[in-house]
């Protein structure tokens, strides 16, 4: 996909038209399409799901050069590496973070290590979370949010297309959460500027009190508007 203002940057998600989370005007700069239909709701999240694609499509073209295995078995690899990467991330460093290293010794949700293999898989086990834990107990994520995303160049960055050079772009405001623009403006950094800013700037405390926009300037981000 090329830029709409010449400058390039790196493989984005698929597009799509708008949706509930998504308000795009710009049909150069359409609403992305993901495994979640939430994909659109901000830009934080749908940097999340870009990186992912870009490292499925990177190991699916390693494992493509390395074998040779056709394109429903790279496929299903990668996906079973991908599974592993994100198990790492978030029992090693998420949830450590939540519940304390006490509780994951507790309830034994340490990974095992080395190349010891679990052998534990049952397919008669439902996998689905609790509804108890998705409509209640996990939506102290919400108040973990800024009602900003700030986003950063690389120190000294210099930006050959806009010639200038800055630290620090224009932050994104929760008015805007729905708004792909910012994802395709590389000449501000593009999806790299949003998670430098994810990286340096740090989540709100955990409390009851979750970000909620007026109705007048939830720009179609129903999920967070009040009604």
């Amino acid at each position: 996909m090329q830029h709409p203002h010449g400058c390039p940057f790196k493989n984005v998600l698929p597009k799509q038209d708008p949706d509930v989370f998504c308000v795009s005007k710009d049909p150069n700069r359409p609403c992305f399409m993901a495994g979640d239909d939430r994909t659109n709701e901000n830009q934080g999240l749908t940097s999340m799901h870009t990186l992912w694609l870009r490292q499925h499509n990177r190991i699916a073209k390693e494992l493509s050069r390395i074998t040779n295995f056709d394109a429903a078995r790279i496929f299903q690899e990668t996906r079973k590496i991908i599974g592993a990467q994100l198990q790492v991330i978030t029992y090693n460093e998420f949830l450590p973070l939540i519940l304390g290293e006490q509780t994951i010794k507790d309830f034994d949700l340490m990974l095992l290590k080395g190349k010891t293999f679990f052998k534990g898989y049952k397919t008669d086990v439902n996998p689905s979370i609790f509804s108890g834990f998705a409509v209640a107990a996990y939506r102290f994520g919400h108040s973990l949010i800024q009602d900003e995303f700030r986003r950063f160049s690389q120190e000294g960055f210099q930006c050959q297309y806009c010639n200038h050079e800055k630290d620090e772009f224009f932050s994104i405001p929760m008015k805007d959460f729905g708004n792909p623009f910012y994802l395709y403006e590389k000449c501000e950094g593009g999806i790299d500027s949003i998670f430098r800013g994810l990286v340096k700037n740090a989540a709100a405390k955990a409390d009851e009190n979750f970000p909620v926009l007026s109705k007048k300037t939830c720009s179609g981000v129903l999920a967070t508007c009040q009604t």
